[in-house]
């Protein structure tokens, strides 16, 4: 399930020559060199890895036993989702009869894309791109557009087909990311007024604009835990810290600042995925210039808090190359023991620890090997 998002921050990383470069191996790591797809979908397990290239426009599966596959789609936006069982991909195929490609899901048994359709109207070739597909394989969401250049959040399912979910800004825009695993609560942003992307989430077709305790505006919101308590994302300012937002009771907890050693300090930081419990929090540091790839990954694990996903993988006995870090993750398996990603070099890559410690004994050990870049003690904004 999901992951997301800086993903499009990527793209101009990757070229074509995807199938070119073997992939390298060393102990929980696999380097499938440069050029590789985004893969920016796993499923529970982290078993079947799913992608895209915005050069040949297709869509790729990755797994250990048979490497890197093509299985066709057309990707003009959106990113590539998996249902938790990896029967199902979400992603976007051409629609013959209209011209324009469309959000569509890919049934892994038989090989076929079906396209889901539109909201009326397409934009640069495009009507409509999936963003994240739930759980279960049965809701896909994304973005549709409605109008000239507006889009908006739309959920598909197969008895109700594509729904306009909207804005509670007339004429803003909005995009669905991530949607729990029975489909019943669905994540993204919607534009403000001025412009500023803000968190929302859709629950029984109705928006919930995100903000914390203290009626600060949360940022896009980039996934939601299965069970559906927990949403995660980005601050909505420079500087602002990712966040974890319980659905239940209206809580925000603030996940801190990473600091490379008290040398660096980064200000655009952002979670781009949560475990399905909502305990392990996958996100990215960076400087406001430069590239993706010269930001840190990081992790936040409940009751440890916020490091270098570098240094994570590395205290989980996973082997890097020298030099290599994990810069710009995308995506993690619901139990966070599987993570995809591209790394500094800009090679795509796959990080495979074993199941997440028990905090207290983590907590310890991180501290005793000098790893960990913030234990926070997090502030929580009750609403």
């Amino acid at each position: 399930m999901k992951a997301r998002r800086y993903k499009m921050l990527c793209a101009a990383l990757l070229a074509c020559g995807l199938l070119g470069a073997q992939a390298s191996q060393a102990q929980g790591f696999t380097d499938l060199g440069p050029s590789q797809p985004t893969l920016s979908g796993l499923s529970a397990s982290g078993g079947l890895i799913a992608g895209y290239s915005n050069t040949t426009h297709l869509y790729y599966t990755w797994t250990a036993t048979r490497g890197l596959q093509t299985i066709g789609g057309y990707w003009l936006g959106g990113d590539a989702d998996v249902s938790a069982n990896g029967a199902w991909i979400s992603g976007s195929a051409l629609n013959a009869a209209t011209g324009n490609t469309e959000a569509a899901l890919y049934n892994v048994a038989s090989g076929q894309w079906t396209t889901l359709g539109s909201l009326g109207t397409g934009l640069g070739g495009s009507a409509s791109s999936a963003w994240g597909v739930s759980g279960d394989g049965r809701t896909v969401v994304g973005l549709a557009w409605v109008s000239g250049g507006l889009g908006h959040a739309m959920k598909w399912t197969a008895s109700g087909g594509m729904v306009d979910l909207g804005s509670s800004v007339a004429g803003a825009g909005s995009r669905a990311n991530d949607t729990s695993f029975d489909g019943g609560i669905v994540v993204g942003w919607q534009d403000s007024a001025a412009g500023a992307r803000q968190g929302a989430f859709w629950r029984d077709g109705t928006e919930t604009v995100l903000a914390d305790g203290a009626g600060t505006v949360l940022g896009e919101a980039s996934a939601i835990s299965a069970d559906g308590e927990w949403i995660v994302g980005r601050g909505l300012t420079r500087g602002a810290q990712s966040w974890r937002y319980n659905t239940t009771t209206g809580v925000t907890e603030y996940l801190g600042d990473f600091k490379n050693g008290g040398t660096f300090s980064f200000d655009l930081n952002g979670a781009v995925d949560v475990s399905a419990d909502g305990s392990v929090i996958l996100g990215i540091d960076r400087t406001a210039s430069g590239p993706p790839t010269q930001g840190y990954g990081t992790i936040w694990v409940e009751g440890v808090g916020l490091m270098s996903l570098t240094d994570y993988a590395a205290s989980r006995g996973v082997v890097l190359p020298a030099g290599t870090t994990l810069a710009l993750p995308l995506a993690m398996s619901s139990d966070g023991s599987t993570l995809s990603g591209i790394t500094n070099t800009g090679h795509a890559f796959t990080v495979s620890v074993t199941a997440v410690p028990e905090p207290a004994s983590y907590a310890l050990l991180l501290g005793g090997l000098g790893l960990v870049g913030f234990v926070s003690r997090r502030r929580a904004s009750a609403r």
